[in-house]
């Protein structure tokens, strides 16, 4: 940035200074004239302001150049002459400027205000010149780094090189790529992470600035057609115009390194897809299922299934369908929209996982599962319907994938969230091991007498189950019914009566309920739910 020095050192301007000659290294943004005795409104700091001083008053000098300094002018030219207001410069001024340590300029008649406007903006214009050319030669250098191998961690390298900033380059799920120091990915990074995670649901459009205690640090998103990480840099120093034309650079390499990386990763995922469907078709032998993890580069002991529901709500969106389509075409389009960013969420998260899209459904085998793996996905999807299976060894991988897509079921019915078959009650994991149709008969065995019994007003099959929901207590049964405990009672030796079983036996309650499970499980299976 150009100072009031160099602007006093151009001998064509015959500038002379009178006072604030310590302050000469003020830069300078721009120049301005005004002969008003408050000129303050019309400046926004760093100016050198021109004045012949024709409303200036003596006695009000000090008061002027207060004003002048509050406002962030850097230097003050009066201009003298025979034929303007002043010939010499006022006392007044020169002491009130020496005081407040504003440079104060003379300038000769014979030099037009316009000389020195536009030998401020020609120095204004030279180094913008420069910063871009300086700009362009970093561009050159990140080009150089991108198309030798390398990649991400090439291009952040030369970027940080050119800029003398930290730089962190990480997937959206905030897993660092590259960090140039090392350091980088610790503290810095550790300072915006926040930011991460609340400008990933933006997608491209997302971005921040900070300003802390370290300086200041920019977030840009990266990738073409849809966000695939995030660059974050900084410096102590605030960003000028290089680092921001070196960053949009780095920004646009990075994304078409990251966009060429996910589509190399689309071939390897379909291969993976293949190996999943073959994994979970059946139950494997144990050296089968080993060899069909090893042909996609898994050595994994455990694996453990997840199904994740994609059906959105569109009623919402296709209100209004007048200039956007169909309601249909509108919720085709949603669901697309929602699927994809599902498979591509899951698949930078658990890059390892085997993962397939199955109807309503994408369903993925996650390798040597972390332990907070629920957890990580109600992070990821938060209020998703996920289903969670239990860790098996891989030739059983059939079973985590039964598994996962029951407790799938159970999170829609329970509205989303996380649901993990681990914590599901014992019983529904036995009952998942038998088919529809040994469901549907034992339902049968024990249910059917009460069922070909029941009608309105009986109401037989919803008075057993509320009673044994209660633990087998009248009065909350009934209270949970709206009917007389005597009622309920009545209804409950009925039942006895057709099942042959005594509801004061655990045994038989046990059955009974075992019943109603799995005429659900049978019922939910047969519609694919």
């Amino acid at each position: 940035m150009p100072t009031v020095r160099a602007i006093v050192e151009n001998p064509a301007l015959r500038l002379r200074v009178v006072a604030g000659a310590d302050a000469l290294d003020r830069p300078l943004v721009s120049a301005h004239v005004s002969e008003l005795e408050d000129p303050v409104p019309w400046l926004h700091g760093g100016e050198l302001l021109m004045t012949t001083g024709m409303r200036l008053r003596p006695a009000a000098a000090r008061a002027y150049v207060r004003r002048l300094v509050q406002a962030g002018v850097s230097c003050l030219a009066l201009g003298l002459g025979a034929d303007l207001t002043h010939v010499t410069t006022p006392p007044e001024l020169a002491e009130a400027a020496e005081e407040a340590g504003l440079p104060l300029l003379e300038v000769p008649q014979e030099v037009p205000f316009i000389a020195i406007t536009e030998e401020v903006f020609a120095h204004l214009a030279a180094e913008r010149y420069a910063e871009i050319q300086r700009a362009f030669d970093a561009q050159r250098s990140l080009t150089a780094a991108a198309v030798h191998p390398g990649g991400i961690a090439a291009v952040t390298t030369a970027f940080a090189s050119a800029t003398g900033m930290w730089a962190v380059v990480t997937d959206t799920a905030g897993h660092v790529l590259a960090a140039v120091p090392d350091s980088a990915a610790g503290g810095w990074l550790d300072d915006v992470r926040p930011q991460l995670a609340r400008l990933r649901s933006q997608g491209l459009r997302a971005s921040a600035s900070l300003s802390t205690v370290a300086g200041e640090q920019r977030i840009q998103p990266l990738g073409a057609q849809r966000l695939r990480g995030f660059l974050v840099y900084g410096q102590a120093a605030p960003l000028g115009q290089f680092e921001r034309l070196v960053a949009a650079g780095a920004v646009s390499l990075l994304s078409i390194e990251l966009e060429r990386l996910h589509a190399v990763a689309q071939v390897e995922r379909r291969r993976r897809t293949e190996a999943l469907r073959r994994l979970v078709a059946v139950v494997q032998p144990a050296e089968r299922a080993r060899s069909l993890l090893a042909s996609v580069g898994i050595t994994a002991a455990v694996l453990r299934a997840v199904a994740v529901d994609t059906t959105v709500d569109t009623a919402a969106g296709s209100a209004d369908t007048t200039t956007t389509g169909s309601a249909a075409d509108t919720a085709a389009g949603s669901a697309g929209t929602t699927v994809d960013t599902t498979v591509e969420d899951l698949a930078e998260a658990y890059p390892a996982a085997l993962l397939e899209v199955a109807g309503d459904e994408v369903v993925l085998l996650v390798p040597d599962p972390p332990g907070d793996l629920a957890d990580a996905l109600e992070r990821l999807l938060p209020g998703r319907a996920v289903g969670l299976g239990t860790p098996v060894h891989p030739e059983a991988a059939a079973h985590s994938l039964r598994q996962a897509r029951q407790a799938l079921r159970m999170s829609r019915e329970r509205g989303g969230g996380v649901t993990d078959a681990a914590a599901l009650a014992s019983s529904r994991l036995l009952l998942e091991a038998a088919s529809p149709a040994v469901l549907a008969a034992y339902a049968e065995t024990v249910l059917g007498p009460v069922e070909r019994a029941d009608r309105p007003g009986r109401d037989l099959c919803a008075s057993l189950r509320a009673f044994l929901e209660a633990n087998g207590s009248l009065e909350a049964a009934a209270a949970a019914l709206g009917v007389h405990r005597h009622t309920l009672r009545n209804r409950m030796r009925r039942v006895e009566r057709l099942t042959g079983r005594r509801l004061d036996s655990s045994r038989d309650r046990m059955e009974l309920w075992l019943a109603f499970e799995a005429r659900d499980l049978a019922a939910a299976l047969d519609t694919g739910a």
